[in-house]
């Protein structure tokens, strides 16, 4: 039997009570596109954790939003995600928020307001189809944590991260593991002079030939365990202005 969706689209525009009924009954038709108008951010948790049936979704919340972790996080079946009229002012966490999108293909941030965000921790994490996203609108002016921020997303071919300001950046752990499509990533911005963990930044990045790192440093560097482990197929490693301690963990960095 072919189940044949015939709505193409839902606009909801959630008002006070109810909200769990009315999103149950529209997601249980499968329109192809569902678009989530809300209060607050109890609104914006709910809608997002009924997306499992859901190709494509567009949320607008002029809310005080403070976290978005988890937002999207497992939602499998889930392809375009529109959050150009996502107001993240007061966001500071993005952990885990479209962690496991298995099937997602596009994200549109618009102008989001990422300037308060310290945590993006498997952001992208597991998103096996995504082959590139635009980052450029990234605030990342008081960024800490980015570990696992792309891990296992295995179709991700290349990145530009030359507008990331890092300097509060302390975590990049597995930053980029498994991503074994990648080709190229943009560093030209970054500034590491305070990162602790750059264990397994690469591990596992078995397509990158090339990698330019010369604006990163290892002022503060601990470990850099497992760093370039198993990228089988790096020819150019520029580290020129990478000095660490002579007490740092270096076990299989190259291996």
């Amino acid at each position: 039997i072919m189940k044949v969706s015939i709505i193409s689209e839902i606009n909801l525009t959630i008002i006070g009570n109810g909200l769990q009924q009315i999103l149950n009954e529209a997601y249980d038709l499968e329109p192809d596109n569902v678009i989530v108008n809300g209060e607050n951010r109890n609104d914006c948790k709910k809608s997002c954790e009924l997306t499992e049936n859901i190709n494509n979704i567009t949320l607008i919340f002029n809310a005080d939003i403070t976290t978005c972790e988890n937002m999207f996080y497992g939602s499998k079946n889930i392809e375009k995600i529109d959050l150009s009229n996502f107001h993240t002012e007061q966001v500071t966490s993005m952990k885990y928020m479209f962690n496991g999108c298995e099937k997602l293909i596009k994200i549109d941030f618009g102008n989001i307001e990422t300037s308060g965000v310290k945590n993006m921790e498997g952001l992208f994490s597991s998103c096996y189809e995504l082959t590139s996203i635009d980052l450029s609108k990234f605030d990342t002016t008081n960024l800490e944590n980015t570990q696992e921020m792309f891990y296992n997303s295995g179709n991700l071919k290349s990145l530009d991260l030359s507008n990331f300001k890092t300097t509060n950046l302390k975590n990049m752990y597995r930053m980029f593991g498994r991503c074994r499509s990648l080709l190229f990533v943009n560093f030209s911005g970054f500034d590491t002079s305070n990162v602790k963990n750059m264990q397994g930044i690469f591990c596992d990045c078995n397509e990158l030939i090339f990698l330019d790192l010369q604006n990163f440093k290892g002022d503060s560097v601990t470990t850099v365990e497992r760093m370039f482990f198993e990228c089988r197929k790096l020819k150019y490693l520029n580290l020129k202005s990478f000095d660490v301690k002579s007490s740092i963990y270096i076990d299989y960095t190259f291996k």
